[in-house]
């Protein structure tokens, strides 16, 4: 986890707890990422997309861990979110490639929409494991 005063970003799953990615891994680990705004703070969450194949398993998983009251609407890719102070502000894939120090950002959220690159490269960069990493948009 890491917090500023900008947000907070939060690693589910495998990643939790990583904090430096070692260069000779040939494989990019891939993810998907939501951005939560709680009380208009924005918090950014994610996880590998083989332990979270829907942005609705990070919200469940997240809420779940925070005790944030929140619901499946739809199952297994629909979660509302009924903490009124919380709400749910887009989403994303994003590829980390330790062999290049690359992390890109791409898609959407089918379930919650796009989101702002300039807010998720600003919040991504804060993370320890990744301060090293080139940051870009990959359509």
């Amino acid at each position: 986890m890491s917090n500023t005063s900008e947000g907070a970003v939060y690693a589910l799953g495998r990643l939790s707890g990583i904090t430096a990615y070692s260069r000779d891994c040939k494989d990019p680990v891939t993810c998907k990422f939501v951005v939560l705004l709680d009380a208009g703070t924005p918090v950014l969450i994610y996880g590998p997309v083989d332990e979270f194949p829907y942005h609705a398993n990070l919200v469940a998983a997240f809420c779940e861990s925070k005790a944030i009251a929140a619901a499946w609407v739809r199952k297994p890719d629909l979660v509302e979110i009924y903490d009124q102070h919380v709400e749910i502000d887009g989403g994303g894939w994003l590829s980390i490639e330790p062999f290049d120090s690359q992390l890109k950002l791409y898609g959407h959220s089918t379930a919650y929409g796009g989101f702002s690159f300039p807010q998720v490269s600003s919040l991504i960069s804060t993370v320890d494991a990744l301060a090293d990493f080139s940051i870009q948009r990959d359509q």
